[in-house]
């Protein structure tokens, strides 16, 4: 995913031939501003439903292997943050509102995996700053 939360799909060829031979026909990649426009289109309609793939499996993992996925869940969420493209895509296909759900779901389901027995046993590091889940563990009296 790393390749794909940077700036994937961003840069055209900036004008220069780029030749493919397909079927016997020969296409170039003349006008860098026509390849732009085509970026922008594939990345709003296939990043957002990649992310929210990925988001997905990451929550599944959290509930059949180990909450600590949830940690991912939570750094996906700034790695959208910080990048401006990838907003932007969001905004554009009409799905942020559904990314803020999901990542409001993975927040309830770390609350709710540390309410059920040996739930806040688990105190390993495991974010990329070497985070740890105490911040989740809420015990109301």
């Amino acid at each position: 995913m790393e390749p794909i939360l940077g700036d994937y799909l961003t840069h055209p060829q900036n004008g220069k031939t780029c030749a493919v031979k397909s079927h016997n026909k020969l296409f170039t990649n003349r006008d860098a501003d026509k390849e732009a426009e085509e970026l922008t289109a594939i990345r709003e309609a296939y990043l957002p439903q990649l992310i929210l793939a990925f988001h997905s499996a990451l929550q599944s993992a959290a509930f059949l292997i180990s909450r600590e996925h949830l940690l991912q869940s939570l750094d996906l969420a700034n790695d959208v943050a910080a990048n401006e493209e990838l907003t932007r895509c969001f905004v554009a296909s009409g799905r942020m509102g559904e990314l803020v759900d999901a990542f409001a779901l993975s927040s309830k389901a770390m609350l709710q995996l540390n309410e059920q027995p040996g739930g806040s046993s688990a105190k390993k590091r495991r974010g990329r700053q070497g985070e740890t889940l105490d911040i989740w563990d809420v015990v109301l009296p």
